[in-house]
């Protein structure tokens, strides 16, 4: 069940030239509610996802632009991060966000972003960006976005496109959900593998690393319970692409394209660092792909 309102002024005023404000929410229950439909605890228990959204969209009298949005999740019981175990509750969490952009009519804008999301006890975290873009004349583009298109005449154009991803992962604690319909863990301590008669063991604590493998001893007996595959990971990866189209004579084309990929994985995860994981990617080893393309307009 849900509902949604807005309302939009199209009348420019002292501020905006317009601007426009809507709320909605909506609500998820499962099926078991319909046992006792009359029951508030009952609905309250099957109550399994929701949301409250606040939104605003406004033009500024000199073409600035401005964009909040805020949403509101209330704590519910999860059915699916136990994966089919016992009911957990979910945290109640709150984001919002802020864009700015100044007028897109001019030749160079920007457009600054900046967000939050706080999940209560499984931590916050916030994000920020900024956008620009450059319109000069005769059909030239650019933006941080790392897309150029160029169009030198009607029958040669050049188009580039490129899209890094940097991402590192880094676990520090393993734990292990205790009770139903609560948000309460036990943290596993962290120890040393260790080789003995029986094995690999964790010395120290009730969770290490051995290799590429995650080990756990669940109750604390010294002897491996549980492993699985270690969760840390680096991860770095480039795609390139660059066109040229030339239309040699009316509906004839020839495309010229070269393609570049640069990739590398690994499980060993540090502190996050743009400018040293950018300078890596860079000397990462590439995959070249050239492609010609040719396309002959017969008339009959």
């Amino acid at each position: 069940m849900g509902a949604g309102l807005s309302y939009q002024e199209i009348t420019p005023g002292s501020l905006f030239q317009s601007y426009r404000v809507s709320g909605s929410t909506f609500h998820n229950f499962r099926h078991e509610v319909l046992q006792d439909p009359v029951s508030w605890s009952a609905w309250g228990d099957a109550y399994k996802h929701g949301v409250f959204s606040g939104n605003f969209e406004g033009t500024f009298r000199n073409y600035w632009g401005i964009v909040l949005n805020s949403n509101y999740d209330p704590e519910n019981y999860d059915d699916e991060m136990t994966r089919g175990g016992p009911l957990m509750l979910d945290p109640a969490a709150v984001s919002a966000s802020l864009r700015v952009n100044s007028d897109r009519r001019e030749k160079l804008s920007f457009e600054p972003s900046f967000g939050m999301d706080d999940v209560g006890a499984m931590g916050w975290g916030w994000r920020g960006g900024m956008a620009v873009s450059y319109r000069p004349s005769y059909r030239r583009t650019f933006s941080v976005s790392t897309r150029l298109n160029v169009t030198f005449s009607r029958a040669l154009t050049l188009q580039l496109f490129t899209q890094p991803f940097l991402s590192v992962g880094n676990y520090t604690a393993y734990k292990q959900f205790t009770q139903p319909r609560t948000f309460d863990f036990e943290t596993f301590e962290e120890g040393a593998a260790v080789t003995g008669p029986s094995g690999v063991s964790c010395a120290g604590g009730r969770t290490c690393r051995s290799g590429n493998e995650r080990l756990v001893d669940f109750d604390g007996d010294g002897r491996t319970d549980f492993s699985f595959g270690e969760r840390d990971f680096r991860v770095r990866s480039l795609r390139g692409n660059a066109v040229l189209r030339w239309e040699y004579r009316p509906g004839s084309t020839l495309f010229f394209v070269w393609q570049q990929r640069r990739s590398y994985q690994d499980l060993e995860a540090s502190t996050f660092r743009l400018g040293g994981e950018a300078r890596d990617l860079l000397t990462d080893r590439p995959a070249n792909v050239f492609i010609i393309k040719a396309n002959y307009w017969l008339s009959l």
